[in-house]
């Protein structure tokens, strides 16, 4: 199966890396799965995504829009969603990289423009954090 882990996000040392691997395996291929039929994107698509390559076409924004959407990340209209990012990353809590996570999560809200259509946002919301987060080391 497909390796939707949503991997641009931080792989930041073992123990880090395996909570997130926890947390990700657990939806992130069922949900991947459930928004491929829902944009009409292919399993290609979400190869690529998986292999951290922000996605250009409107199928892969899209695509991981859904994502962000399911994982509470993204609103329905495609803006981010502050209250459910952190939600989504109260599962790390205990890890000792966890701060430094949230902070990177934080960073990214603030900096993706919520004035875009929705799909954009979310590849730039992706963009933001795997480019972001490899140019801090955090990656």
């Amino acid at each position: 199966m497909l390796p939707v882990v949503i991997l641009y996000f931080c792989l930041i040392g073992a123990d880090s890396a395996t909570q997130l691997h926890e947390l990700f395996n657990t939806n992130a291929m069922k949900m991947g799965f459930q928004c491929l039929e829902e944009v009409g994107a292919t399993e290609d698509t979400l190869q690529k995504i998986a292999n951290r390559e922000i996605p250009t076409s409107r199928e892969g924004m899209c695509l991981i829009t859904c994502i962000h959407q399911k994982f509470g990340m993204q609103n329905s209209d495609g803006t981010t969603n502050r209250a459910g990012t952190l939600l989504f990353l109260e599962a790390l809590k205990d890890d000792p990289f966890y701060s430094q996570t949230k902070d990177h999560f934080m960073e990214c809200l603030d900096t993706v423009s919520n004035d875009d259509e929705k799909c954009v946002i979310g590849a730039k919301f992706m963009e933001c954090l795997s480019i972001g987060g490899m140019k801090k080391g955090i990656l």
